[in-house]
């Protein structure tokens, strides 16, 4: 018997928003790593604001390209399953 396309749909929307909690939790870990990063560079007695700034922007872009490819990959692995 063939699936119904609401289960199918239903799948399809399930593997999406799994990949959108990944990718959150990935942009949040590389704010989280970038602002430590920041912090560990910086010397102790003079914690340098801006350097921990631009560590967690880089730590947000890091995640956000992380993400992205993660949703890219995605996207191809359902393109390619439908043309099969």
């Amino acid at each position: 018997m063939m699936p119904s396309i609401e289960s199918y749909l239903s799948e399809q929307s399930r593997q999406f928003r799994i990949a959108a909690m990944q990718g959150a939790g990935i942009v949040f870990l590389g704010n989280f790593a970038g602002m430590v990063a920041g912090l560990v560079l910086s010397p102790p007695p003079s914690t340098n604001i801006p350097k921990t700034v631009g560590g967690s922007l880089f730590g947000g872009l890091v995640g956000i390209a992380i993400a992205f490819s993660l949703i890219v990959k995605k996207t191809r692995e359902l393109v390619n399953h439908e043309s099969n």
